[in-house]
């Protein structure tokens, strides 16, 4: 009886000291835990806020420079030396003219791959010149093909507009023959029209702009957002929506109830009535922003361009524009919002059951002491064990750097039996120039516990029984037990880590078939180049350069012969440029080529150089063929040029390499502007 007293007795005091250790405790995790949930719920939100704002930025930014591009191919378009001899001189080589231009447009529409149509109709609205982009390729619409746009809303708004104006259309989905062309083809027209010498109008040139390129690269910049991009015209009618099936719905009678504010009326309320902002509603979130890329019209090099868009007036041409919205459904907030709390719940219960059995165990210690020690013994067991199966080297040392221990996996890194190493100074696995420094930097730490090695994963240089180096990752812990230190070391061969590292930077930035620098490596050398440049004010040349007539190359000898071709003219770049230059492939047959701290004189040696050097250059491409080509080159320099950007500084390099190839080829144009 009393000794059932007692071990009730025990058992309360027990739970008393148990309850005592635990409730505390307890109380203090769940006020922790619930903090960590509410902190990190008001920070994912006002992350995914901002993320979704610059996303919508991004993409308007984008949208905006789009219109300059395509306004800026369309002069360059409508200044072309053949064209403009074909209109100024009527009585001349007209055919020549006329076959020169459409063989450019041709070229132009295959080289920027952007664009389904470009045409140049008379002022009667007979398309005169059109190139159809069929199945990827550009093709010359035969005569008996051309059509009369008299009577489109877009021929009728440009004709009549005064000279230096452009017309943008809506947009909308392509119509062909007056039927909406299937599957549906996103458009955006941009027209200006023409001048002869005289002042008189001779007709105008049109652009047609492949709207699902624009809606492929917003899509593209949102790629790795969390929210759906959504576009809306001004009236609210989807021009990419949630479900392809409710867009361009302003074109089909059956869909004109299909809008944004059908489904969301409250939300549109205040979308349409402000420029940009967030709004949080139970339908989502919404970040928007309006895009109006050419309210104030687009400056050219030259003058002042004015927009015209169809069915205004020049008193709210600001208000055409489209709504660029990033929209998160509500169910996808909110999980993403309380992400942490069911893992915080289970990490509660979890640590309250582990937290409740920890204070039993405590509580109940000295009745089980010998079983804890026990245990103690069988985890060293474990531990040991667990050291000697170790996939990576681990090595102990006391602080005079003596090792100590030496496990399997060190021995097969460096070569040295246990009983070879153990007693031996750590420094045998150092090499030579850097022996002595690992005693300096453990009698640092040991007095002023500054750790330049310890606790810091480090890249050393290692070397093994044969003498061999190798380079090594090496972790160091340190633990001090009161009248000593001892110091462990886990280290890692990673010599093949390091080869395949070197191998991958090489690939990232090596163009494969000319072994030049590629497109990647170029936009952020000329970034890094322009930007010293101008913060130094030292002098930058740029030369980008293209075969001519490379095509011809191609459909002739094959595509083996053409790259041969680029093959050979990367090595004569090479040869001919110095070591500080930057040369890369471009793209296709365009080459560019960085020339830091070189001014447009000597840019322009070089780039004749280079022109020469290709003009006599004899291609062997069999024992019975060879090739000779030329290249058109187009050379821009700072401080000459007042680039605003790498990007722009590029831009004007290639309407040089233009202005080149429009006037006859095989030569080199510095860069006016």
């Amino acid at each position: 009886m009393s000794q059932a007293l007692e071990q009730s007795n025990s058992n309360w005091a027990i739970a008393r000291k148990a309850a005592s250790l635990f409730l505390p405790v307890a109380v203090l995790v769940i006020i922790i835990l619930y903090t960590v949930y509410d902190r990190d719920r008001i920070s994912v939100i006002e992350t995914l806020t901002h993320e979704e704002k610059v996303v919508v930025e991004q993409q308007e930014k984008h949208f905006s420079r789009l219109f300059n591009n395509i306004i800026a191919d369309l002069l360059v378009l409508s200044g072309h030396a053949d064209f403009t001899e074909m209109l100024n001189d009527p009585d001349g080589d007209e055919i020549r003219h006329f076959y020169n231009i459409t063989q450019e447009f041709r070229s132009f529409i295959d080289h920027k791959g952007s664009y389904d149509q470009l045409r140049f109709i008379d002022m009667q609205g007979q398309e005169v010149i059109r190139i159809d982009r069929n199945q990827g390729h550009p093709k010359i619409v035969s005569e008996e093909k051309l059509q009369n746009k008299a009577d489109r809303y877009y021929f009728s708004k440009t004709i009549t507009l005064a000279k230096n104006h452009i017309y943008i259309s809506a947009f909308d989905l392509n119509i062909e023959n007056g039927v909406i062309e299937q599957p549906h083809k996103p458009m955006l027209r941009i027209a200006m029209p023409i001048f002869d010498e005289f002042e008189t109008r001779a007709g105008m040139i049109i652009l047609n702009y492949l709207g699902h390129n624009l809606l492929n690269e917003l899509e593209d910049i949102s790629i790795n957002s969390t929210g759906k991009t959504l576009i809306l015209n001004m009236d609210g009618y989807w021009v990419k929506g949630l479900d392809s099936r409710d867009e361009w719905g302003f074109m089909f009678p059956d869909k004109k109830n299909l809008t944004f504010q059908s489904r969301y009326p409250n939300e549109w309320k205040t979308i349409s009535t402000h420029k940009t902002g967030r709004l949080l509603t139970e339908q989502g979130l919404f970040s928007y922003t309006t895009i109006n890329p050419l309210a104030n019209g687009w400056q050219s090099s030259s003058g002042q361009y004015k927009v015209y868009k169809p069915d205004e007036s020049d008193a709210n041409l600001s208000n055409y524009s489209w709504k660029l919205v990033s929209f998160i459904p509500p169910q996808t907030y909110l999980d993403i919002s309380t992400r942490l709390r069911t893992p915080i719940i289970i990490i509660g219960l979890v640590f309250l059951i582990i937290w409740g059995m920890y204070s039993l165990i405590s509580s109940n210690a000295k009745v089980h002491r010998e079983q804890a020690q026990r245990k103690l013994r069988q985890k060293d067991q474990r531990i040991r064990e667990i050291v000697d199966s170790a996939f990576d080297g681990i090595i102990t040392m006391d602080e005079r750097g003596i090792i100590e221990s030496f496990n399997p996996a060190a021995t097969a890194i460096f070569g040295y039996a246990q009983e070879e190493i153990i007693g031996k100074d750590i420094n045998i696995l150092t090499p030579s120039p850097h022996q002595g420094t690992h005693d300096n930097y453990i009698q640092q730490y040991i007095e002023s516990r500054e750790a330049h090695i310890i606790d810091c994963p480090k890249e050393i240089e290692a070397v093994r029984k044969d003498g061999s180096l190798f380079p090594l990752s090496l972790c160091v812990g340190a633990k001090n037990y009161g009248d000593h230190w001892m110091f462990t070391g886990i280290v890692r061969d990673i010599t093949e880590h390091k080869q395949m590292q070197q191998e991958l930077e090489k690939m990232a930035i090596t163009d494969v078939l000319t072994g030049l620098y590629n497109r990647g490596h170029l936009n952020r050398s000329l970034e890094s180049e322009y930007r010293r440049s101008i913060r130094y004010n030292i002098p930058l040349s740029l030369i980008i350069l293209d075969i001519d007539h490379f095509k011809y190359v191609n459909d002739i000898h094959g595509h083996p012969a053409g790259d041969k071709v680029l093959i050979e003219l990367a090595n004569e770049l090479k040869k001919h440029s110095r070591e500080t230059d930057i040369v890369t492939r471009y793209g296709g047959e365009e080459f560019v080529l960085i020339l830091p701290q070189t001014n447009s004189t000597n840019g322009f040696i070089l780039a004749e150089r280079l022109r020469a050097a290709i003009e006599i250059l004899s291609i062997k491409i069999d024992e019975s063929v060879a090739i000779k080509v030329t290249i058109s080159v187009g050379l821009v320099s700072i401080p000459e040029t007042k680039a605003e950007s790498a990007d722009h500084f590029l831009i004007v390099a290639d309407r040089a390499l233009y202005q080149a190839k429009n006037s006859g080829r095989n030569r080199v144009v510095l860069s006016s502007e």
